[in-house]
């Protein structure tokens, strides 16, 4: 018994004295959902933002230029947190996007 408490003592020791700060509990880590926007047509000129914003409101790729905006409206639509989506977007007759949405958990 003595030597199981040793044991314990000695192992605890060890960790206190690691030197790395602890890691923040996961409720203060902010946690933003990730969004990648990929051109399916070679221009890069175009301005994704603008053409998302004359897009109706009720469409979700609308809010392609904000980011929380649109996990919001995925995760009120029933949408999984923590799985990851691609979102084929259209912006204008000739403009086209794919959108992947991770969302947080």
């Amino acid at each position: 018994m003595r030597t199981a408490l040793l044991l314990v003592v000695v192992l605890g020791g060890c960790v206190a004295e690691s030197g790395e700060p602890p890691a923040p509990p996961v409720e203060e880590q902010p946690a933003l959902p990730a969004i990648d926007v990929s051109l399916m047509d070679h221009d890069s000129e175009i301005d994704v933002c603008a053409l998302a914003a004359l897009l109706p409101s009720e469409d979700i790729c609308s809010l392609v230029c904000d980011p929380a905006a649109m996990a919001e409206r995925m995760i009120s639509d029933g949408n999984d947190r923590g799985a990851c989506y691609e979102l084929y977007c259209v912006l204008s007759a000739q403009q086209h996007v794919l959108v992947g949405v991770c969302l947080p958990p």
